[in-house]
């Protein structure tokens, strides 16, 4: 995997995207002397951060291979009958953010939130998708939008998937109403 800096700046009608398409989150960072943030920029060349000085106005140039091994390092995995998910951030300015992978043929509960919006984006394989009752296959870097209260279910074809899921608002594991599910967890 290659890491890319972003060397472009974020408009108001190009929301959280970049002029090359790429997806970036901006997060303040609480543990630098200095105010800084962090953006981290998720592409098809790589996942990558720059860090910004809001004080001095400066960009640092981190070692992003050591950084990324660190951030993924982080991450706190856990395991489900369908696979695993390991969670990066949770409730960070609204926003969790974690990568789901599910095992070759299997998939979640049929379910629903009240207090999340998410995106999913697949990284590798095919994730079958199904919100509200219409199935589609997401290949590699196609996404899709779960509104809040939307019924959906995320699977897998036949060489499993990772997906990338980016929620938006309260994040509550409480928050999953399951409607069908294939390990009797209703």
């Amino acid at each position: 995997m290659r890491i890319e800096h972003d060397h472009t700046s974020r408009s108001a009608d190009d929301g959280h995207r970049n002029a090359r398409g790429d997806a970036y989150c901006d997060c303040l960072n609480h543990r630098q002397p200095d105010e800084t943030f962090t953006r981290t920029v998720i592409s098809s060349t790589g996942i990558g951060e720059t860090r910004s000085s809001a004080i001095h106005g400066k960009e640092e140039k981190p070692d992003y291979e050591a950084r990324m091994a660190r951030a993924l390092h982080r991450g706190i995995v856990s395991k489900r009958p369908w696979g695993r998910f390991t969670t990066y951030v949770v409730n960070g300015n609204g926003l969790t953010v974690k990568v789901i992978v599910v095992n070759p043929g299997q998939r979640l509960s049929l379910q629903y939130h009240s207090r999340r919006s998410e995106r999913w984006v697949c990284l590798e394989g095919e994730a079958i998708v199904q919100i509200n009752g219409r199935k589609r296959v997401l290949r590699p870097f196609q996404e899709a939008i779960v509104p809040v209260g939307a019924r959906h279910r995320l699977g897998a074809g036949a060489l499993g998937a990772k997906v990338l899921e980016i929620a938006e608002g309260l994040f509550s594991e409480g928050d999953i109403v399951r409607l069908e599910d294939d390990y009797h967890r209703v």
